[in-house]
């Protein structure tokens, strides 16, 4: 596997880690937020296999389009919804304009 796949990877997999310990924690914030990490990471992975060069971007929509990827409907509405927790809990100001609008 080269290198950089598996530096991916790993932080990945770290992201995951630390997901599910903020999950047993009932940190929900951080741990939607290492769950978005961890598959903005795998999709960055999967296009670099594929020979590509990730764009610096967040949206999983977006890279997921990127990796050539077609999931069903719901694994679909499940990453748009994920989506909406990038921002929130990294910036106070954003997580107040949005809170109303996040699923609860």
């Amino acid at each position: 596997m080269k290198k950089i796949v598996q530096n991916w990877t790993e932080f990945a997999k770290e992201d995951l880690r630390n997901a599910q310990i903020l999950f047993e924690k009932k940190s929900l914030k951080g741990c939607s937020w290492h769950c978005h990490q961890a598959i903005e990471k795998i999709l960055k992975t999967i296009i670099i296999q594929k020979g590509r060069r990730p764009r610096k971007i967040h949206d999983l929509i977006e890279l997921l389009k990127d990796a050539k990827i077609k999931l069903p409907e719901d694994l679909m509405n499940f990453l748009e919804e994920l989506n909406l927790y990038y921002l929130p809990p990294r910036y106070p100001d954003i997580y107040e304009q949005m809170k109303k609008n996040l699923p609860t």
